[in-house]
């Protein structure tokens, strides 16, 4: 947490039981790793 107050960012807390809210991010990052950081496979 330390390091996200030294460049102003504040994390985010979800609810429990609400994995909803953070299907969409995941899945954005999941395809961001595989297609554009490690693209050969």
């Amino acid at each position: 947490m330390v390091a996200l107050n030294v460049h102003g960012i504040r994390g985010a807390m979800g609810r429990v039981g609400a994995a909803g809210d953070n299907a969409a991010t995941e899945s954005f990052f999941l395809l961001l790793e595989r297609n554009v950081l490690n693209p050969k496979r």
